[in-house]
């Protein structure tokens, strides 16, 4: 297996490289000069793969309350495909299950933050889901969110004090790494303003402006480069 994936990929992939024989040199690494920038068909098959291989095979067994209350994996799946109305029946009849994880530690809340579904994650944080909540990756939910487009969901993840300059187990990428290997201009630029580190390293001395580089996001190197 070739592990070199871009930063939406690793997203979703982590979890299938730990099981595939990897080594720490051979580990995901950040995007090359070499890699196109991801495309919307990329993001389906990343949706796709969270869907097949993350929520429907790899999450315990949920009991309902009764036969109209989502199961734990009618609960996860909402979370993903941002049905809010068997998400909310769910937090209704288990109020205190907001932050249960599936088998590689993942909440409903990193699902609904990667697919930057807003009203989803409200209702998430509404029912006290936890925004330092890890996987077993050490990734949180804004670094699900930064990944993605929506400005809304990062914002709503630092308003409830997401931590910025968090870094994951695997690689040390940080929400900003992510926004910038994808190009997320908006995203960069508010994290900036909330003071993301752009100097911060991975474990290979890469930085965010060398993620953007790497994928061609000349606006975002413009924006990291700048004093």
């Amino acid at each position: 297996m070739k592990c070199l994936l871009n930063s939406r990929s690793l997203i979703v992939a982590l979890s299938l490289w730990a099981m595939s024989g990897c080594s720490h040199e051979e580990s995901p690494q950040p995007a090359t000069s070499s890699m196109e920038p991801a495309t919307n068909q990329a993001a389906d098959a990343d949706a796709a793969l969270i869907t097949e291989e993350s929520i429907d095979t790899a999450t315990p067994q949920g009991e309902a309350i009764s036969q109209d209350t989502p199961t734990f994996e009618e609960f996860h799946q909402a979370a993903f495909e941002g049905e809010t109305e068997p998400l909310n029946e769910f937090l209704k009849a288990y109020p205190d299950q907001a932050d249960r994880a599936d088998a590689d530690e993942r909440t409903a809340l990193m699902l609904a933050s990667f697919n930057g579904h807003t009203a989803a994650v409200q209702s998430l944080l509404d029912a006290k889901a936890s925004v330092k909540s890890r996987d077993s990756f050490g990734r949180t939910a804004l670094i699900y969110a930064s990944s993605g487009s929506s400005l809304e969901v990062v914002k709503l993840l630092v308003d409830h004090r997401s931590e910025i300059n968090v870094v994951d187990n695997v690689e040390h990428w940080s929400p900003l790494m992510f926004a910038s290997s994808e190009g997320q201009t908006r995203i960069v630029k508010y994290l900036l303003e909330k003071g993301a580190d752009k100097t911060a390293k991975d474990i290979d001395g890469e930085d965010s402006a060398d993620f953007a580089r790497a994928n061609g996001h000349a606006d975002v190197v413009e924006l990291l480069t700048k004093s």
